[in-house]
């Protein structure tokens, strides 16, 4: 090694040269990246940390160079950057003064934009609220993080993406603050969902302020009960307290729960075709019977899936009685 071109053991031996050129400009150089090939061909990634020395009378006599190996720290980050990339949720790295960093592929598809096109502008002008995106990412400096803060992003086509963000800021290794990490959660799906819950409850609100003769029930697909009104309470006496998550079949008669009986028909009818109806003897807590017609609707999740049903009951005794008489 001793007499040879210091710059010939790297793979960039102009990158290697220019490096400690500038030691003699400015007298050192920080974190310089090399990597060093190995005479067997192995590479290692190496930060040069060097600077001139002199002799006593402040006479430059070369450089002292100190090479820290860092191959294990940049695979760690190639494998970190991957698992960045992989991630379906946007992610985005922002400056204390607001600008990007750096963003990930999921960004790039929610914005529309390239990541040249990102990294330097403003954080919050990809937002349909830019004050509120704002003061987001200033309460992360102030308190360190923000939990399920809500935001609105514009693609430049103009749809518009509801998502959650949860930042923290990042530090380096002695402790400053260099930014804010964010991830966004999608959430356009679920706030669908919850506005169409929201409609279907006002609707079944209105049916119930016109009259209370409506049980409306809802259940799993194990049949316990996981909702209960006002027209249920009435109808079969029992609160909401006593009844919730327990199993539906002690308002069913012994006779409509044989198996493969009604009760089994009409549940699988629900299933398979998502609505059926029919009338069956029904037990209050007083263990009085009553006669209910029973329409019943197979209940899915926003992705299509089954989880339960839902049951609207009508107290149909007189009408059975009247038509008897007549």
């Amino acid at each position: 090694l001793i007499g040879t071109d210091f710059s010939i053991y790297f793979t960039e031996p102009h990158k290697a040269r220019e490096g400690y050129q500038q030691v003699f400009e400015k007298g050192f150089v920080t974190d310089y990246p090399l990597t060093i090939r190995h005479q067997d061909g192995r590479l290692v990634d190496v930060l040069y940390n060097a600077s001139v020395y002199k002799d006593v009378q402040g006479n430059v006599l070369g450089v002292f160079a100190a090479a820290r190996d860092v191959t294990a720290q940049k695979q760690a980050a190639q494998y970190a950057r991957s698992l960045i990339e992989a991630s379906l949720d946007p992610l985005v790295t922002i400056s204390p003064e607001g600008k990007i960093t750096d963003v990930n592929e999921a960004t790039m598809k929610v914005t529309g934009l390239a990541r040249e096109e990102l990294i330097g502008t403003d954080f919050s002008v990809y937002f349909t609220e830019p004050d509120k995106a704002r003061e987001g990412y200033q309460q992360v400096f102030e308190k360190g993080f923000v939990t399920d803060y809500p935001l609105t992003i514009r693609h430049r086509d103009g749809k518009l993406v509801d998502v959650l963000y949860n930042a923290s800021v990042y530090r380096d290794l002695y402790g400053n603050v260099l930014g804010v990490f964010a991830a966004a959660r999608d959430v356009t799906d679920s706030k669908r969902v919850m506005r169409e819950f929201s409609e279907t409850k006002n609707f079944l609100d209105n049916i119930l302020q016109s009259s209370t003769k409506y049980s409306i029930i809802g259940k799993d697909l194990n049949y316990r009960i996981l909702s209960w009104n006002e027209g249920a309470r009435l109808n079969y006496g029992y609160s909401e307290e006593e009844i919730i998550g327990r199993d539906s079949n002690i308002l069913h008669s012994p006779e409509d729960l044989t198996p493969g009986g009604t009760v089994d028909k009409m549940l699988a009818k629900a299933y398979e075709e998502g609505l059926a109806e029919g009338e069956f003897l029904r037990v209050r807590k007083d263990s009085s019977r009553y006669v209910a017609s029973v329409v019943v609707t197979r209940r899915n999740e926003y992705a299509g899936n089954s989880i339960g049903y839902l049951l609207m009951t009508t107290d149909i005794t007189e009408k059975k009685k009247a038509e008897e008489k007549l």
